[in-house]
């Protein structure tokens, strides 16, 4: 059975707020009519964080604006590099210096044309302020050689340099209100963002892409966390897509189309390491024994999902470590014999702060609520909204436990880099020295190299318990059957440009 459970009142307010919002028309009646639909509903879980890109750490939220802001470089849905703002780029010989040659044809959405000079002021507006880049410490300097040449020299070689730094988006040079009403170069425009209901796009009839040009002229992105809501909402026709959980997947195969994919996500329950008794390895394990990843699975996933061991999802298959998998089974005894060496036979109160708009971190805080009652640990839970889990948790570090989704990036480094210590997304605190060598090692490594790298790195974690991994969930989206074209990326994207009606 599952443990979900469905709040009336909020469902009703919801679905009033968002009937409201439909008031104006009905794509339903539209395609009756022989019209095809110009718009595309959708929704996402949580408030946007920031509509700066610089600022943003939400995966919905640039999720979205993926569709707003473009770098040097794109990725499809294989993870591999493509063109993007740039036509082209060569690399040194010795791997220093990276020469991007830029297209001429590419505007931002309020009408100024993109050249080098606004490349450079991205790059270095993520610099601090003694001149050595923040988000890229690899890099010497950036240089604009012409008005479509732009050049990056690093101090060592980082073979991972490419996939992190030519996603960078590109903002327009001294704009300063992308924080308000954002401005990129992507295929869609940003028009509105009403707080704790919607954000509308409309497409960019200027965009330069002929082979990405979009079909759908209107995108409205609906914020609504309760997932009953977005049911009742998708069944009635009005949001047109949806992500649903795996124990809705009956009520919409036979009229909707549904699709699912792998997605590059570890749920974990994050341990604060710096903070009392989670900074005892002992206990850290013993929490880790004592959760039953099937439990998880099944109870919250309905099977739409697989075990994970690492702080890297299995997405990467080369350098997922499968070796490390069982280190730490199901063992409740083992647990207690460890919670008893570690001082606490009767076991102890631990609190996990769990952001309420998302049911999955919900219902697997219950289940783990329940696995760890077994062994003496009352676990307490404390339901927050996203951005008090953001202030408190993910930027404050003022927390004992949390249970969340981690979205990877394309580079595995970017997923491994955050366990390093004093690395400013460290929100676990976790600190090991040799991994920290390791990682550091990888950075210049040969790709043979790295993988190994990243494989004794993911098992340095592990044998700490620096969190508890449980799994890594699919995403599965249900969509009206004339609606066309989603695709899965290795990171979290609503690709917007790729979706079309069905004539």
């Amino acid at each position: 059975m599952k443990l979900h459970k469905i709040i009336l009142m909020t469902s009703l307010i919801s679905l009033m707020a968002i009937s409201t919002a439909f008031a104006g028309g009905n794509k339903e009646a539209e395609a009756t009519a022989g019209k095809v639909p110009d718009t595309v509903r959708l929704n996402i879980a949580s408030e946007p964080d920031s509509l700066d890109p610089w600022l943003s750490a939400a995966s919905d939220t640039s999720a979205i604006f993926g569709n707003v802001f473009e770098g040097l470089l794109s990725f499809d849905e294989g993870g591999n590099l493509n063109p993007q703002i740039s036509k082209s780029y060569t690399v040194s010989d010795d791997g220093l210096v990276y020469t991007f040659y830029l297209r001429d044809d590419v505007y931002f959405h309020n009408g100024t044309h993109l050249t080098s000079s606004d490349v450079l002021y991205s790059y270095l507006s993520l610099d601090d302020s003694d001149g050595t880049t923040y988000k890229f410490p690899s890099i010497d300097k950036c240089e604009v050689i012409d008005d479509y040449t732009f050049q990056i020299t690093l101090k060592s070689a980082q073979s991972s340099f490419l996939i992190s730094a030519a996603l960078t988006k590109i903002l327009p040079e001294d704009y300063s209100d992308e924080a308000t009403h954002p401005i990129g170069t992507g295929p869609y425009k940003f028009v509105s963002y009403t707080p704790s209901q919607e954000l509308v796009f409309v497409r960019n009839d200027d965009y330069y892409d002929e082979d990405n040009y979009p079909s759908i002229k209107n995108v409205e992105v609906y914020i609504m966390s309760d997932s009953s809501s977005v049911v009742a909402a998708l069944q009635s026709g009005q949001i047109d897509i949806a992500d649903i959980s795996s124990n809705n997947v009956d009520m919409f195969k036979n009229n909707y189309t549904v699709i699912s994919g792998v997605r590059n996500l570890v749920s974990l329950l994050v341990f604060n390491n710096d903070v009392k008794p989670l900074d005892d390895v002992r206990v850290r394990k013993a929490i880790t024994m004592a959760i039953n990843k099937e439990d998880v699975i099944g109870g919250v996933f309905d099977g739409y999902a697989e075990p994970v061991y690492s702080n890297l999802s299995p997405v990467f298959k080369d350098t997922y470590n499968s070796d490390i998998e069982g280190m730490y089974s199901y063992d409740v005894e083992g647990a207690k014999k460890l919670l008893s060496e570690a001082g606490y036979p009767n076991g102890f109160d631990l609190e996990v702060t769990v952001p309420g708009n998302y049911w999955q971190h919900v219902d697997t805080s219950q289940i783990v609520q329940q696995n760890l009652a077994k062994v003496g640990i009352k676990l307490n839970i404390k339901t927050v909204e996203w951005g008090t889990w953001l202030d408190d948790v993910y930027y404050g570090r003022n927390y004992t436990s949390t249970i969340i989704g981690i979205d990877g990036k394309l580079d595995p480094y970017e997923s491994l880099v955050r366990y390093t210590t004093g690395y400013h997304n460290n929100f676990m605190n976790y600190s090991n020295s040799k991994y920290d060598e390791l990682i550091n090692e990888a950075v210049n490594a040969s790709s043979e190299d790295k993988i190994e790298l990243y494989k004794e790195a993911q098992k340095v974690v592990a044998e700490d318990a620096g969190c508890a991994f449980i799994c890594s969930p699919s995403n599965i989206v249900a969509m009206r059957s004339d609606l066309k074209g989603y695709k899965f990326y290795p990171v979290y994207t609503i690709n917007f440009s790729s979706l079309y009606y069905e004539e």
